[in-house]
């Protein structure tokens, strides 16, 4: 029993896949995102859960009821975020540097 649950742990945590970045938009506003597991959480409030990996590209696309954030290849140090208001169906591009 004792060797499953220590199984268990192991994997779920080499499954972890996180990281924290600030972002700069190009309309001036400015973003704190963070992504454990799959949840990208926007200014230390908002969830937005990761939706799929588009391959044409390599970005991955997290979203919730109002918003979609297509984040793209990394870099060593940044990378491209697009953040598409869907009830305005605007569309905002900037690039994020790790913390």
């Amino acid at each position: 029993m004792r060797k499953t649950l220590l199984a268990i742990a192991l994997l779920s945590a080499s499954s972890a896949y996180a990281y924290e970045a600030n972002c700069k938009l190009d309309n001036g506003k400015e973003l704190s995102i963070s992504v454990v597991n799959k949840v990208m959480i926007v200014d230390h409030k908002w969830k937005v859960f990761f939706k799929n990996k588009v391959r044409w590209n390599n970005s991955f696309l997290y979203e919730n009821k109002g918003y979609k954030y297509s984040v793209g290849e990394f870099d060593s140090s940044s990378f491209p975020i697009a953040v598409t208001n869907k009830y305005k169906s605007s569309t905002i591009t900037g690039n994020c540097h790790f913390k």
